[in-house]
């Protein structure tokens, strides 16, 4: 095995739940793949990664949904930009509370700003706090489950593995922004 792929190895051994746990806090569609990649090739388990991501993307809403709830003015204040783009979405959240809670668990870039939009907008604590974390167990599964079948799909390429995971991020980065640009433009337009 080459030397890169060894020293990769070992780091996610090492530290593969943290790495896991701090990229799916903020975002970490890619992260999660890569988790189930590497859960594929056994170096994590794959339910340790489903439930570590399922845990930090759910933390990570919670604590953005709260700032929302609790600091709002000072927020909107100090962010105007935001207060232009929480008014857009506004009437979507009002009218579709329960599907747009889930429908932007998956799209780039708005995974935290929505929470802090629905706490802003007030959206009544234990329905977001129960919707939210089936949200991010249906989310994890789905990523890590892509990533343990891309697994599958390139075992051939094991020796390369590097460029195979360059590859998911490169694929995984495109693929993120290409979705928020379609979302930003349906938004727009409505």
């Amino acid at each position: 095995m080459p030397l890169k792929f060894l020293q990769l190895l070992y780091l996610f051994q090492e530290y593969g739940y943290l790495i896991i746990f701090t990229g799916t806090f903020f975002e970490g569609e890619t992260t999660l793949v890569l988790g189930g990649l590497l859960a594929r090739l056994e170096c994590l388990n794959f339910w340790m990664v489903i439930v570590t991501a399922a845990l930090a993307s759910y933390l990570g809403h919670v604590v953005f949904y709260f700032l929302g709830k609790t600091s709002a003015p000072w927020i909107l204040l100090r962010f105007p930009k935001l207060r232009h783009k929480i008014r857009q979405a506004e009437d979507l959240i009002r009218r579709h509370e329960t599907t747009s809670l889930f429908i932007t668990q998956y799209i780039f870039g708005l995974r935290l700003a929505s929470a802090l939009a629905f706490g802003i907008l007030d959206m009544k604590i234990s329905k977001f706090l129960f919707l939210q974390l089936m949200s991010c167990v249906v989310w994890a599964i789905l990523f890590a489950s892509l990533g343990y079948w891309l697994g599958e799909s390139v075992e051939g390429l094991c020796q390369h593995i590097e460029w195979v995971i360059l590859g998911i991020l490169v694929l995984g980065t495109i693929a993120a922004y290409s979705g928020r640009k379609i979302f930003d433009y349906w938004l727009r337009s409505r």
